[in-house]
């Protein structure tokens, strides 16, 4: 099992705790030491992340986030997927 993967699974672990901040560290951790175009950096784990942080009432760092993975979408050709990202992106901060 990879590094990426250990962390992915005990990030996993702390969200079942409801241990968000824990989780939301590890999920960073992986996407700060992700290289361009590595797989570990996709739009989920993106999405997750603003999610993680919307909870915790970082409404700016969150969209930060949802913006990152929309271009991954959308660079991906899942262009559903990033057109729904941007929904939640206008519902969180509609200026």
């Amino acid at each position: 099992m990879s590094n990426v993967a250990k962390l992915k699974k005990k990030a996993i672990e702390f969200e079942q705790k409801k241990q968000f901040d824990k989780a939301l560290a590890l999920y960073v951790q992986i996407l700060d030491t992700a290289q361009p175009g590595d797989e570990n950096a996709d739009g989920a784990l993106y999405n997750r992340v603003g999610d993680l942080m919307l909870r915790q009432g970082s409404v700016a760092s969150a969209l930060d986030y949802y913006e990152k993975a929309v271009g991954l979408y959308a660079g991906g050709g899942f262009f559903n997927n990033a057109i729904a990202l941007c929904n939640k992106i206008l519902r969180n901060s509609p200026g």
